[in-house]
């Protein structure tokens, strides 16, 4: 009776034994952290690791991605969730391509080359976004995205007219398409396609241009020099609209309204500058800078016009010599 309970015992801890080993060992705690280690890294394998470690499906054309080589890491880099989202599109904006979201509820997002036969849908495929979320997008490079904005007081049309050659040089590194400007077809609000960092940068223009002005007929213009910085230039233009405001504050004592003074912003990128005021302000600024934005006169040296002086005159005294010694 001993020996069954013992056979029974012995059973019952190689059985419990085998299961244990059949039992998968708990997995550990989902890593806190992206770590991107020095060195070359293909750009399948880092989506793959990306999409891993952010739980969510990323899908792509092996043979577009490889066609785009490999990434080289010289440093180091380890960043939570967030941040790999940003340090994710970065990489791929700067390998000329983009990541869509097909299914943002299910984490579905998908990377097309801004080069490739597919790069249309990249447009199409644009997430909206609501203009007061713009600036939650400012690092996201790869991410394009669409919003509307509203003005207060300037004319969406004249404003898309004038901003579009200014921002029609701000595409990818690789050709891809540059930030998109329209309207609804009102004089108030205007649209804005592009990646994440250009349509949060228009946006802020936006905010900088949009003021309100004492006169009607607003306008924006877009100025881009040829020979003055824009940054050195800038100065000159507000201090001398602030001394005509200042002139028009004394003037205007009394009276229910003064005009606002022009508003002048560098785009240093492009050495532009826009304006914003009344069309006389906007008239006046151009014949200024048409003024201002000359070529840099080049002045010889003061030495080098000594030194011509000295020659001539050791000329002068060799030719006085030479008619001395003939006599």
């Amino acid at each position: 009776m001993a020996n069954i309970f013992l056979a029974s015992s012995l059973f019952l801890v190689l059985a419990s034994s085998a299961v244990a080993q059949e039992t998968p060992a708990p997995t550990a705690a989902a890593a806190t952290s992206f770590v991107l280690d020095t060195g070359s890294h293909a750009i399948p394998e880092l989506v793959d690791r990306v999409a891993t470690f952010l739980d969510c499906n990323i899908l792509y054309n092996a043979t577009e991605l490889d066609g785009s080589g490999k990434i080289r890491v010289t440093r180091r880099t380890e960043v939570d969730q967030k941040g790999c989202w940003e340090l994710f599109g970065s990489l791929l904006y700067h390998k000329g391509l983009a990541i869509v979201t097909l299914d943002e509820a299910r984490g579905y997002h998908e990377v097309i080359s801004m080069n490739g036969p597919r790069s249309r849908e990249i447009s199409s495929g644009a997430l909206f976004v609501k203009h007061q979320d713009v600036e939650a997008y400012a690092n996201l490079k790869a991410t394009p995205i669409l919003t509307s904005v509203p003005l207060k007081n300037i004319n969406a049309t004249i404003a898309t007219n004038a901003l579009r050659p200014f921002f029609a040089s701000t595409g990818s590194p690789s050709g891809g398409g540059s930030l998109t400007l329209g309207n609804v077809g009102n004089n108030s609000d205007m649209l804005l396609q592009g990646y994440g960092p250009q349509v949060a940068a228009a946006c802020r223009l936006l905010r900088l241009v949009d003021v309100g002005s004492g006169e009607s007929g607003d306008q924006v213009q877009v100025v881009r020099l040829q020979h003055a910085a824009a940054s050195d230039l800038v100065p000159s233009l507000e201090a001398t609209w602030a001394g005509r405001a200042a002139v028009q504050a004394m003037q205007a004592q009394g009276m229910p309204t003064v005009t606002a003074p022009l508003r002048v912003v560098v785009h240093a990128p492009l050495n532009a500058v826009i304006l914003t005021g009344t069309t006389s302000q906007v008239r006046d600024a151009l014949q200024l800078i048409a003024t201002l934005d000359v070529p840099a006169v080049v002045q010889a040296p003061q030495s080098a016009d000594l030194a011509r002086r000295v020659q001539q005159l050791e000329e002068l005294l060799q030719q006085l010599e030479g008619r001395a010694r003939a006599k």
